[in-house]
């Protein structure tokens, strides 16, 4: 792995599993030193810390609490933190951020985010703070963020950001179910400000496919064609993904795909069980949407009961008659 300058940062100060290795200076107490007093990794007055990376915090995955303040901090990578999901009070107040993405925290149980005294920029990558102060999150409301534009600064929480707006998705369909070896068609619309990235998540998909991208007027349409579909794919859930500087957006749909060996609903397997009586024993198999399943069942020719198999659509039934 690549060794970052920053991660010397971290390394004096900070340990796996939590714990103080060191601390540059005691700060008055407040309402939330008592959380960051847990496993504190605290840095401040550094002025050579200027970025976060992906791998600074790699070994740190159990860390709960991070200040780094009074520092001169410019840059954080939006996958930063992708390896402390256990974070739960984060500290960047007095450094010089201008840009903060939402994909830095967005997938953090955040109680705590502090950043105020930074020189924030008024522009789209700031709408996830106003959503978050909107919605009481991370506790912000006391901090008045405040951003500059045009050497102006102004209030966040009042800042109207035009041409900013979050990915509306809509998935569109003639159909969602078919049968086996059959196709299948989704329309994947998009709309937001600046123009989102879309994409569908076919990384676990087994059915063929082809992707189709048609723009029209402030319309992203994104067409997943289905081809020759397999029955592994049965109650797949086919998502739609789409984010731009404001933030995500996405939409789901499950897939419905009825294998060809259960097409005949009503079959009762009469001439199976002719055909196994005489031995006692009857087995059936039957591919169903996880895979293959295989169930056989003894039958007592002495008490002359009868072995019927009803089928549903997703799996199969047996029962003594």
């Amino acid at each position: 792995m690549a060794h970052s300058m920053t991660m010397d940062f971290f390394g004096e100060v900070c340990r796996a599993g939590g714990g103080v290795v060191k601390r540059r200076r005691r700060r008055a107490e407040n309402v939330v030193d008592s959380l960051r007093r847990r496993d504190p990794c605290y840095i401040e007055n550094q002025a050579g810390l200027e970025n976060i990376t992906e791998i600074d915090l790699v070994n740190y995955r159990e860390l709960k609490n991070l200040t780094v303040t009074s520092c001169k901090l410019r840059l954080i990578s939006a996958n930063a933190f992708q390896y402390n999901l256990k974070l739960q009070y984060v500290n960047l107040a007095s450094n010089f951020l201008e840009h903060i993405s939402w994909r830095v925290f967005h997938f953090l149980p955040l109680l705590n985010l502090v950043l105020r005294d930074n020189p924030l920029i008024c522009s789209c990558d700031l709408h996830w703070l106003q959503q978050w102060q909107h919605n009481d999150r991370g506790d912000l409301d006391n901090q008045l963020l405040s951003c500059f534009a045009n050497d102006q600064e102004m209030p966040l929480n009042s800042l109207v950001i035009d041409n900013c707006s979050l990915p509306e998705v809509t998935i569109i369909s003639s159909k969602s179910k078919t049968q086996e070896g059959g196709n299948l068609t989704f329309a994947c619309h998009v709309t937001g400000s600046p123009t989102p990235n879309v994409r569908w998540r076919t990384e676990n998909l087994q059915s063929p496919f082809f992707l189709q991208e048609i723009i029209w007027d402030s319309t992203l349409e994104l067409v997943l064609q289905l081809t020759n579909v397999s029955s592994y794919d049965n109650l797949h859930n086919l998502t739609c993904e789409a984010e731009n500087q404001a933030g995500p957006g996405e939409e789901m749909v499950q897939l419905d795909i009825e294998c060809k060996c259960l097409q005949n609903k009503n079959h009762t397997f009469e001439s199976s069980q002719a055909q196994y009586k005489s031995s006692g024993l009857m087995e059936v198999r039957a591919r169903a949407h996880w895979g293959y399943f295989s169930s056989a069942g003894r039958v007592d020719s002495q008490r002359k009961e009868k072995w019927t198999a009803l089928i549903s659509s997703k799996y199969l039934h047996y029962k003594y008659e």
